[in-house]
């Protein structure tokens, strides 16, 4: 493992590339959905926020929809939350999805088409995807810490927002028309898609809530019907292999994660789409890395503060 990382070659690489506003997830049956809640800039204080790392979306006073405080324990109030040492981090993220070409039925629900009767033929896909951010890394009371690439908590910690803007790509978009040969068109996929972090480390787990919205643009024609619409198949699939739902792209990692001092890997796999039988094939990586800056545009993985 190196010790020093350039992150302008690194999968936990920053290039400046712009941040959108949170996601949302376009259906072809309906309105869009939110892909990830539990984050800061959603209008609901709740998962890992409160009054010191989310200032908008939580109340002066701390308090933090749906997390308890233990019993004998005070609720964790602004001052607690920059107490203790914030240090840098990276998290990246990458999928890869591959669809089986044939004869199925309509499927399910957030795949099956409003068009679909009962029978379909499911053109094959390959899509793969990267991601990667700065993060901050946040003490947040007794043996818990915020993760995030949010700009308003950045900037709430004195460092510049364009410094945690997210690197997104969107590597591979390929479709086979199969035995279908009176088709033909092209699928793409846009770079610089969404991709905002906002997690925690506590009991022994680091928990990362991803926002994100890569789609693809599929056109060509059928005979003499031409077609054109835009689909977010790479995305569930992304979600399915990280958290089993497709509306949500939550991952979590262990210490049985751990690669190196501060470096966390972890590889999902999962088989979705039932159609009848599962035809989308995923592969995705979660990582994350605590880290401090070496030069210009070089960091180097240092332990995160639970492990010192």
């Amino acid at each position: 493992m190196l010790a020093v990382i350039t992150l302008a070659c690194s999968l936990i690489g920053q290039t400046g590339e712009d941040m959108a506003s949170p996601a949302a997830i376009p259906s072809e049956d309906g309105p869009a959905r939110l892909q990830s809640e539990r984050r800061c800039g959603d209008g609901v204080c709740d998962g890992p926020e409160n009054s010191g790392n989310c200032p908008q979306d939580c109340a002066a006073d701390g308090a933090v929809e749906g997390r308890e405080t233990p019993a004998g324990e005070e609720e964790p109030t602004e001052e607690a939350t920059v107490a203790g040492e914030v240090v840098l981090g990276a998290v990246a993220s990458s999928a890869q999805l591959i669809r089986d070409v044939g004869d199925g039925d309509c499927g399910i629900e957030p795949w099956r088409g409003s068009d679909c009767i009962s029978l379909k033929y499911w053109w094959g896909l390959q899509l793969s995807i990267e991601a990667h951010t700065k993060v901050l890394v946040i003490p947040d009371g007794a043996d818990r810490w915020v993760i995030t690439n949010h700009s308003d908590v950045v900037s709430r910690y004195g460092y510049n927002p364009a410094d945690f803007q997210p690197s997104t790509y969107y590597h591979t978009a390929t479709i086979d028309f199969g035995t279908h040969t009176e088709c033909s068109g092209t699928i793409r996929g846009e770079d610089g898609f969404d991709f905002q972090v906002m997690g925690t480390r506590e009991n022994g787990q680091i928990e990362l809530i991803l926002s994100a919205d890569p789609q693809e643009h599929t056109e060509g024609h059928c005979g003499v019907a031409s077609f054109a619409y835009d689909t977010t198949h790479m995305l569930y699939g992304w979600a399915v292999a990280l958290s089993g739902d497709p509306f949500d792209l939550t991952g979590t990692l262990t210490e049985a994660d751990l690669t190196a001092a501060g470096e966390y890997r972890r590889e999902y796999v999962a088989d979705t789409n039932p159609s009848p039988e599962n035809r989308d094939h995923v592969t995705a990586t979660l990582e994350f890395m605590c880290m401090e800056k070496e030069r210009e545009g070089v960091y180097r993985p240092i332990a995160c503060p639970w492990k010192r």
